[in-house]
Parts: structure tokens; sequence; C-alpha cells
């Protein structure tokens, strides 16, 4: 019973304090005097009314700037625009109630102060850039890259946090709380797939691939092939890629092979572009689509590992079997007079390498001479318009290696023959029917 009392009493006790101070605040208005000797701010209200007392502190005060620093720049905004005042009544009352009060506190209306951050944050919110690459066939840097930028973005949170303890300090100056945004793609993922896959190299600086007919035309179809961008599932085409050789389009006469001997030829040479190419595309693991040898096996390259291309016939094609782009280099070292083709893409797996070994595997017969008569020839003539060629068989392995250099597994690509051909005779009457 005692202790419900107590209870009672210490409740009733609670409300006359509450009514007593709702008495002393409502006792306070605009023409009550401000106490002895009363200082805020700095401005002397002394015995000054409480509505005169706001007005001097509010002119004392202004409206105050924050600065908002970023890293490049400063922004200023007013207290005013953020939804932030001076607490002067408040201030004023706790002076009147005796208490010692020579600063003002602040205040924010926290939904003007959530809006206004909000335009900041946009405002100051950079992107990031990904980087990307640009393919440029007519320089020796093949890949332009541009670089990824970072983005930034304000930490609206923090930056809420700040105001309200430079509130509480009277402080004026924020640093602005900023967290980077990264880019999706950046120049390392780029060159992820830009890789020197497989390259391969020939000569040309021995007789007769020295031929500067010869040299123009290869030159030229390295330059058409320089650059080329397959997607995945894409299909390579020689003959496209270097369009019809003639002299309409350029192309300069130079030997090639014709029905079995050699011929000038608009566009002589390009089958060492095809045949080096060819070779870049087997060690960098591609499917090749289609490949013909020539009649014989060149100087310039193993035998078995050529690749004969002509004008609205034979071609040279393979398919980018790969799940990510591949790019063609094609350079001309003409100080080394040598041609370097190289794939471009998603290195082989686990850091493998593919090494091309061929080999002559026999000899067929030759071929009996075609003899053709020519009547203008004089008594006892035989002319050789065409020497006689013993063919060749050949098999091409691809030589599999890991990263470590060992042999994992040699696979038979091709098996070609080479096949005989007969020397072309020219001869008189008395030959040809003896």
């Amino acid at each position: 019973m005692k202790k419900q009392l107590y209870l009672c009493c210490a409740a009733l006790l609670l409300l006359q304090c509450a009514c007593a101070a709702q008495v002393r605040q409502e006792n306070i208005n605009e023409h009550t005097l401000m106490p002895e000797g009363a200082s805020v701010a700095g401005v002397n209200i002394s015995r000054v009314r409480f509505g005169s007392a706001r007005s001097s502190i509010a002119q004392a005060l202004g409206d105050p700037v924050f600065t908002f620093v970023f890293p490049e720049e400063e922004l200023k905004i007013s207290a005013a625009e953020l939804g932030i005042r001076y607490d002067i009544d408040a201030t004023l009352t706790a002076v009147c109630h005796g208490e010692d009060c020579r600063y003002v506190s602040m205040i924010a209306d926290e939904t003007v102060l959530r809006a206004r951050l909000s335009r900041i944050a946009a405002k100051y919110r950079t992107a990031a850039g990904d980087a990307s690459v640009a393919i440029d066939r007519s320089s020796g840097q093949l890949f332009q890259y541009t670089p990824e930028t970072v983005g930034r973005e304000v930490a609206l949170d923090a930056l809420t946090d700040r105001i309200h303890q430079a509130m509480q300090a009277g402080e004026f100056r924020v640093t602005v709380p900023c967290t980077t945004i990264a880019p999706e793609v950046t120049v390392v993922d780029i060159q992820k797939t830009r890789q020197p896959v497989a390259s391969f190299t020939t000569s040309f600086s021995s007789y007769p691939q020295n031929n500067a007919n010869r040299i123009f035309n290869i030159k030229k179809a390295a330059k058409a092939i320089h650059g080329i961008t397959l997607a995945p599932g894409e299909q390579f085409d020689c003959n496209a890629a270097l369009g019809d050789r003639n002299a309409e389009n350029g192309w300069r006469e130079a030997a090639g092979i014709r029905n079995g001997a050699y011929v000038n030829e608009y566009g002589g040479g390009v089958c060492q572009v095809s045949s080096t190419l060819f070779n870049a595309v087997m060690m960098a693991d591609l499917t090749v689509t289609e490949r013909s040898p020539h009649s014989w096996p060149m100087g310039y390259i193993g035998i078995g590992r050529d690749a004969t291309i002509s004008t609205g016939g034979k071609n040279f094609r393979f398919v980018n079997s790969t799940e990510s782009d591949i790019v063609i280099g094609a350079h001309v070292d003409e100080s080394k007079m040598t041609l370097t083709c190289t794939i471009y893409g998603t290195p082989l797996p686990d850091g493998q390498k593919i090494k091309i070994r061929s080999e002559q595997t026999g000899s067929l017969e030759d071929a009996a001479e075609e003899l053709v008569l020519d009547e203008s020839l004089p008594y006892n003539t035989r002319i050789v318009e065409r020497k006689a060629r013993r063919g060749k068989t050949s098999r091409t392995y691809k030589e599999y290696y890991d990263a470590a250099g060992e042999f994992i597994r040699r696979v038979t690509v091709y098996e070609d023959t080479y096949r005989s051909i007969p020397a072309r005779v020219l001869v008189s009457t008395d030959i040809y029917y003896s």
C-alpha cells in the first residue's frame, strides 16, 4: 500500500513540474526582457526584449555558407538552401531560464536537406568509362586502346552525417565523402583477348621470290588482310579479302603457277601470303575449311605447309572456332625481306603451344613427257616448253606442347600429293613421227 502511495505522489510531482515548465515557457514572449548581462554569439542582449534580441542575433549571424570540398573543386551553398537555420528562439528561451548559452545551435529541415544533398550527389556523380580498342590497319600499332576511367559517386548517407557534425561543431567546411565506381571493362580485360596466339614468318629474300613486282603484290595482299577481325564462328575467305587479281585492281604481274609451269600473272606471289597465314592459323588451332597445296612444293615454305589461291579458283578459308574475336596481323619487313602473319586472340588453354612439322613421305613415278608438234621448227629440234617435275607425297602434323614445353601429342592434319608433271616438249616433224 505504501509503495502504491509513493508512485502516485511521484507521478503527481512530475505532472506539477511539467505544468510549471509550460507556464514558464508560456510566460516568455516577444516583449520578455533578457537577463542582465546576457550575451549570445558576441551580441550584447542585456535587458533587451526577446524580439529585438532575436533580430540583433539574426543580423549578426546572417545566413552562413557551407563549402563542399571535392577533390577538384569547391561548391558553396547557403544554409538556407540546405534547409539549415539557427535555432535562435530556443537559445534565447534557454537564456531566459538562466542557462549560459554563448552560441546558437543549428537545426535542419531533414526533408529539404536530403533533397538538396541528393541533387548535389546527382550533379557530381561521374559514370565509369569502359576501355575500348580500335583496329588501326594503317600503322604498325594494330591495336589502339582507349583506357578505362574510374567513376565517382557521392556517399550520400556519410555526407548527411558530416553536415550534422559540422552543424554541431559550428563548422561550415565539409569534405565530401565519395566512393569510386569501377568500369566494367578495362584495357587489361581487352588485352586478354588480343594476345598473339600464333605467329609464322616466311622470307622472300632469295631468287625468284625477291622479284620487285612479286614483293609489291605480297605487300598489297598483306595490307588487305592486316587487321581483319573475325567474330566467333565467322569465316575468313582469302580470295574475297584480296579481291580479283587484275590490272584494274592495281596488281602487278609476277611469276605464278599455271598449268604446271611458271607464268607471269597479275597477283603473282600472293600465295606466299596465304601460305604464311595458313601456318599461323594451324598454330592457333583454328578450323581450316578450304586449303589446297600447289602443283609442287614451294621454296619459301616446307612441303605440306603451303596454301595456294587463284582468282576465281582455289581458295584458302578458315573459321574462327574460338569463343572470342580474333584479329589477323600481317607485317612485311622490307629490310629483312620477310612476311609475318599473326593471329591475335585468346591464348590456347593452359598455356599450350602448337608446332607444325611436315615431312616428305614418298616420291611418285615420272610422268611420260608430252610431245607437241611444231611444224615451224627446223629438222631435229626439241624445245622444252615445260620441264618435268617428279611428284611427291607429304604428311603434315600438329604437335601440342604444354606450358613447360613438354610434348603432349601429335595429330596428322594433312596428307598431300604433289602430282608428277610431265615435261612438255615442242618437237620438229621428223622427231614427232619417228
